[in-house]
Order: structure tokens, then sequence, then C-alpha cells
């Protein structure tokens, strides 16, 4: 989406799929450190996920889920990083700086 970040769009009728595939995706970037120019380099991600109304127009409906996603991913790196955060409606009127 910008910078470092990128999105996975997946599809669920409840976020506990969504939070299985981010735990992989963060578990196993955790515990492959590549090898560049002879250094091992390790890696972490902090994971966001965003919700959203199925009763929304499409576009009202992504414009959430980025907010969402967003709120929730800027809540995983200010609480110590390398974690998953699911949006919840505390995280509303945090900063996503």
């Amino acid at each position: 989406m910008g910078e470092e970040e990128f999105l996975i769009l997946s599809l669920s009728d409840t976020t506990q799929g969504g939070k299985i595939l981010a735990e992989k995706i963060r578990d196993t970037l955790a515990k492959n450190p590549i090898t560049y120019k002879q250094s091992l380099i390790s890696m972490t991600t902090s994971i966001g996920i965003g919700l959203t109304e199925s009763q929304l127009d499409a576009e009202a409906a992504l414009t959430t889920l980025l907010f969402h996603a967003d709120k929730a991913l800027y809540a995983a790196k200010n609480n110590g990083r390398n974690q998953v955060i699911i949006y919840n409606p505390a995280l509303q009127n945090t900063s996503s700086a």
C-alpha cells in the first residue's frame, strides 16, 4: 500500500480465519531469517486486520476496511511490534503515526 506496507485481502465471515493467516505469516517471517551478502537478516512483521460490514456498498466497505486495518496496524506497531491486532472500536480515535 505504501512504503513497507502491503495488503492481503481475505474474505471471511469471521475474523478467526484472517487471524490464523496473519499469525502464520508473522510466525514464518520470524522463524526464517534470510541471507544477503553473507549477512543473516532477521525479520518480523506487525499486522493489522480490518473489518467491514457486508451491508455497505463496495466503495464504503473498502474505505472502512482500509481505515480499520490501518488503525490495527499502528496499534500493533505501537504496542511492541511483531504481532497481529484485529481492529476494534477502541482503536477508532488513536493516532496512525
